[in-house]
């Protein structure tokens, strides 16, 4: 997992959705090898924890997408010049969490249809199971996933 490190900057992004991205030199790009438009990966900037996001094609450049959230995590703003560390994300998103493992385990129909999801799917509930600051709101919430793909809502 070999970390790379360049100097970018913030850029508002005009948009419903998207807020601001930091545009990734092309150098910087090569050094991961071919792949099609974008990669998984982690990223930490200013005083920001290391986060999961997606190196992804937006246009003739390749960009990291930041909330406002973030921004002001990392106690940067637009316009800025940032030093950026990324890595691959070698699971690809996919990490699961202890307790989702454990109900996948428990589960083999819920497993099965798990399974079946794709790679976006799993990352939101990843991500939404995840978020939950108690073991137990994240076992409720792996509970919660695997009984509406059973039923399937």
């Amino acid at each position: 997992m070999e970390i790379k490190e360049f100097t970018t900057h913030i850029q508002p992004v005009e948009g419903p959705m998207l807020h601001h991205v930091m545009p990734v030199p092309q150098n910087i790009v090569d050094e991961f090898g071919h792949f099609k438009n974008h990669l998984r990966i982690f990223c930490r900037f200013g005083k920001a924890k290391e986060f999961p996001c997606a190196l992804s094609k937006r246009d003739s450049l390749f960009v990291i997408a930041i909330s406002k959230k973030l921004m002001k995590e990392a106690g940067v703003n637009a316009d800025e010049i940032i030093h950026v560390y990324i890595r691959v994300d070698e699971d690809n998103g996919l990490a699961l969490p202890e307790e989702l493992k454990e109900v996948l385990l428990q589960d083999d129909l819920g497993s099965k249809l798990y399974d079946e999801l794709s790679d976006g799917y799993k990352r939101g509930y990843i991500y939404y199971i995840s978020q939950a600051k108690s073991i137990d709101m994240r076992i409720q919430r792996a509970l919660k996933i695997i009984n509406k793909l059973k039923t399937g809502r």
